[in-house]
């Protein structure tokens, strides 16, 4: 075998490696991206979610939803002026669902406004999660985790309503989706820059170490 041959036979051994190591390094990265990138994307979430409610319960009218409960008056001006606010608030906001809660016992809660697409009825009854409870005892709680599904996922936040006297009437909820597509797109577009990123170095190391002096001068020879 000529000394060309092995030259270029051990530059395309070289390329091939480096390819090899950059393909492991890159499928670790996409493993580790999907199992940890989605961190940042929750903690985003949960403040966007601790901020919309925050910001919801100043806009609750606590005299008329302290009518509201005590008539169970879903046709009253309250209730709809209450929910045209909500409307309001999560169109401008971006938030995707906002709703009041009132406690009915330590295992249950009942929707008194939702403004879903297709929301709860009035005083629908619904099971008491354990941030909730937190709220209805005076503390804004954010969930600790995504609630998923197979489009995505949803943080929610509860703030407590509070009326003049300072008495918990009420919780106020937000909820945060992220589709599963953005989430993809988000952490594909982290491991579309690294792999850039990899290849270029990679070719520049490459390019470096081939000398087409040597390969014309080890032809000739």
């Amino acid at each position: 075998m000529s000394k060309l041959k092995i030259r270029i036979l051990r530059t395309f051994t070289v390329i091939t490696i480096i390819i090899a190591v950059l393909t492991l390094i890159i499928t670790t990265y996409t493993v580790i991206g999907f199992n940890y990138g989605f961190h940042p994307i929750i903690n985003d979430l949960k403040l966007e979610s601790k901020k919309c409610v925050e910001e919801a319960v100043k806009i609750v009218d606590t005299d008329g939803l302290e009518n509201i409960l005590k008539q169970k008056a879903q046709n009253s001006t309250e209730y709809t002026k209450l929910s045209k606010s909500f409307y309001e608030y999560k169109v401008n906001s971006g938030v995707n669902n906002l709703y009041i809660l009132v406690k009915n016992d330590k295992n249950t809660t009942s929707f008194v406004i939702d403004v879903l697409i297709k929301p709860a009825k009035f005083m629908e009854e619904y099971i008491m999660q354990d941030k909730m409870k937190d709220a209805f005892n005076g503390n804004i709680s954010v969930e600790d985790a995504l609630s998923v599904d197979i489009w995505g996922g949803t943080i929610s936040a509860y703030a407590p309503i509070k009326n003049s006297k300072g008495e918990v009437i009420a919780i106020l909820g937000a909820d945060k989706y992220i589709h599963i597509i953005k989430y993809i797109k988000e952490v594909l577009k982290k491991i579309i820059i690294v792999s850039i990123i990899l290849y270029i170095t990679a070719f520049l190391v490459i390019m470096l170490n081939i000398n087409p002096w040597k390969l014309k001068k080890t032809y000739k020879g």
